[in-house]
């Protein structure tokens, strides 16, 4: 709709990767808080400006990339158009394109707003691509613990770790984080469950400054929880350098016993 055309794509997709993501499958907690195994059960498609196409493997709590590929552009000719239904034909109507562009449900109202007049941001969907080597590093106070926490990242990933996890401090190549869902408890047990949406431009120019074109460095995302378990700051350090932010989106609250 935006572009007002059409691509058409037909390729091979990365059979091995989806095989052993199947085969590995993932872990989940159930009702009873004990661990269990679970499989991928969805095959997710994506769609960018420019013809680009994302494949992904989902999960309860997990979403991985496949790959990304690259559709070509191509014109429906007014005879193919013809032999459509009434519904399929809407897709050529003008004025369909036009109240579909403005319906609340499909874009709000404020996206609207902010991409008026702007130009189609061709080839933004692969900066939310690039990866870089970091880990998340917790900080409560006063023996408090940190539970289980997950990502969703730009790129369309979703990540899910555990406590019980022995990875959970190691360095991975990871996208950048677009937001974060966490818990902890106080050392009287009481549990805290927080929430922080990352501002678009302040986290990737955190990133950049970080990194300037170095993606081998190591970093961390550093998370500290205050003494009233009422607000966490964010920073994120490496190569001599930190950042800190201060746009998040953050939301805490105690959770009933």
């Amino acid at each position: 709709y935006a572009e007002d055309c059409f691509y058409h794509i037909d390729c091979d997709i990365d059979y091995n990767k989806i095989l052993e993501y199947f085969k590995k499958g993932l872990k989940s907690r159930d009702g009873y808080d004990k661990m269990r195994e679970e499989k991928y059960d969805y095959i997710v498609t994506g769609f960018a400006p420019g013809g680009v196409v994302v494949l992904w493997l989902s999960g309860i709590g997990k979403q991985v990339e496949i790959g990304r590929y690259q559709g070509k552009k191509i014109t429906i000719s007014p005879e193919e158009i013809a032999k459509l239904d009434s519904h399929e034909r809407l897709l050529f109507d003008a004025g369909n394109k036009k109240s579909v562009l403005e319906d609340e449900m499909v874009i709000p109202k404020a996206v609207q707003a902010v991409n008026k007049n702007k130009p189609i941001p061709y080839g933004l969907w692969d900066t939310y691509r690039v990866r870089y080597n970091w880990r998340s590093i917790f900080e409560t106070q006063q023996e408090g613990k940190i539970g289980d926490y997950g990502f969703d990242y730009f790129n369309g990933e979703q990540d899910e770790i555990f406590a019980e996890d022995t990875t959970q401090s190691e360095y991975a190549n990871l996208p950048v984080p677009k937001d974060m869902g966490f818990f902890w408890r106080d050392k009287t047990g009481q549990q805290y469950r927080g929430y922080i949406e990352f501002n678009e431009q302040e986290i990737y120019n955190a990133f950049t400054e970080l990194f300037k074109g170095n993606i081998t460095e190591n970093a961390e995302f550093y998370f500290r929880v205050n003494l009233t378990n009422t607000y966490v700051t964010v920073m994120l350090k490496g190569a001599g350098k930190e950042v800190a932010f201060r746009k998040n989106k953050l939301i805490i609250f105690p959770v009933k016993k």
